[in-house]
């Protein structure tokens, strides 16, 4: 009669069900209602199929891209990272360390070791003092003293003008910042920043009209270069005023008596933290938590961490592979590469970037001579007129509250229920278990009792043995 009670109460709930096919399944017949088990198992494999395909789906956090483009009336003034190629004077370091120079070190035997340090078009004078050693015998000097020994700003930057049509010109060089970092020839080299806002965390940065434009005046000519293959060049790099940034990683190169135009414009990409796969994190935080110091681009944490690889294995930088600005003490000795990036791992995140079109031609009015010596000023243009911000926004391709239209889509292509009708589906489903279990404990029960009742008619002997009760 139990049984029949329970099974009884589960027909009466799937009867009441509002899920499509439930109730008829019950009234049909053996083969009809076998079909529609088999119709009805279907449905769900494919509800659950597709549900499950979407959620792992969603959990992979997909993106879509916007792109925006926008020409301001208002900008932003970069940063300006000015280097010479040659980052020691030649003669002021022969004249402090002779030992270190020709002709007390063989010139020829230096080239034949270093031949890409020679120009091999360079007729070499036995009277004449050159540096010969590589940049990994150079003295045990702080990057201050090496300071002493390379280009001043005086030197390097004749003026900086910022020129507004309407307003006028405003003097932009009034102070530069000092950024020290290793050349191409693996020297010290001094490069100078204008419009920096390295630590200076409370600044924003400098804005202008965009009709604006930025007059540069930079002393190109090089000379006392410490390898006879320096380039006669000066490296420059137009960069976000928060940034550290070497020139010589990441910039271009003046050539002496050239004038340039260069036209602005900057990429910015707008990413998502983790879990998204753009995995940003917000270096800009970071960078003003640290004082206004710090990369803010993927290249240069990269950088940074090069750096801290070789500080912390060797306590010193080398200059082939550390790009990053730093005053560190310099190797005398090549790292290990392999070691440095194994250590290393990185992650994406929100950067960005100013891109710049030049326009270049040659000046004979920036040419002039002085005590029988050329002498080049070249003229550097920064026009924003044709300033393009374009913006890579990320966005998450589904939303939190799209999670349920999808699933509730599914519900419906498959099953043929709404979301409120999930309802009524769980609540039967939960008062068939309550019913079943209920049985299954009345069950028990009953049969416990009568176990109880069976052990009340023995009783044990001496020996252990049940006997039957005689009353």
């Amino acid at each position: 009669m139990d049984d029949y009670d329970w099974k009884k109460g589960v027909r009466i709930l799937m009867k009441r069900s509002v899920v499509t096919g439930i109730p008829e399944l019950l009234e049909a017949r053996y083969l009809s209602r076998f079909i529609r088990v088999c119709v009805l198992i279907s449905c769900l494999g494919g509800f659950l199929y597709y549900t499950i395909s979407f959620l792992l789906r969603y959990w992979t956090y997909p993106t879509v891209m916007d792109v925006v483009v926008e020409y301001p009336d208002v900008v932003e003034i970069p940063a300006v990272t000015v280097c010479t190629y040659n980052g020691i004077s030649a003669n002021l370091f022969c004249y402090l360390y002779p030992e270190l120079c020709s002709p007390i070190k063989n010139y020829t035997e230096f080239c034949t070791q270093y031949f890409y340090f020679c120009d091999k078009n360079y007729e070499y004078d036995s009277n004449i003092t050159i540096p010969a050693i590589s940049p990994y015998d150079l003295p045990d000097l702080s990057r201050l003293d090496y300071k002493d020994l390379g280009v001043r700003p005086e030197d390097l930057i004749e003026s900086c003008e910022l020129v507004h049509p309407a307003s006028g010109s405003i003097i932009c060089a009034k102070e530069t910042k000092w950024v020290a970092v290793f050349d191409s020839m693996g020297l010290p080299n001094n490069c100078y920043a204008l419009n920096s806002l390295i630590g200076n965390v409370s600044m924003k940065p400098y804005t202008t009209a965009s009709k604006s434009y930025v007059t540069l005046k930079i002393k190109t000519e090089v000379s006392d270069t410490f390898y006879t293959s320096t380039p006669s060049a000066i490296q420059i790099s137009v960069h976000n005023p928060r940034n550290y940034v070497n020139p010589f990683k990441k910039g271009i190169s003046i050539k002496p008596c050239y004038n340039y135009n260069l036209f602005i414009s900057k990429t910015m990409n707008d990413l998502l933290p983790y879990p998204y796969s753009t995995n940003c994190t917000d270096y800009l935080e970071l960078w003003k938590a640290r004082g206004g110091h710090g990369p803010l681009s993927q290249t240069q944490c990269r950088e940074e961490c090069l750096l801290n690889v070789s500080l912390n294995e060797s306590n010193c930088a080398d200059p082939f592979y550390v790009s990053y600005p730093n005053t560190a003490k310099i190797c005398h000795h090549p790292a290990s590469s392999s070691k440095f990036f194994k250590k290393l791992s990185f992650s994406f995140f929100s950067r960005e970037d100013i891109q710049v079109a030049i326009e270049e031609y040659a000046s004979l009015l920036s040419m002039k001579i002085k005590d029988g010596r050329q002498e080049c000023t070249s003229v550097i243009t920064l026009a924003f007129n044709r300033m393009e911000i374009k913006t890579f926004a990320y966005y998450p391709k589904y939303q939190s509250v799209e999670l349920f239209g999808y699933i509730g889509g599914y519900l419906g292509v498959s099953l043929g229920i709404s979301l409120l009708a999930v309802s009524d589906l769980l609540e039967s489903f939960f008062l068939i278990i309550k019913t079943i279990r209920a049985a299954v404990r009345k069950r028990r029960t009953k049969k416990q009792d009568m176990i109880k009742k069976i052990h009340s008619c023995y009783h044990a002997d001496s020996r252990g043995n049940f006997r039957l009760k005689i009353y």
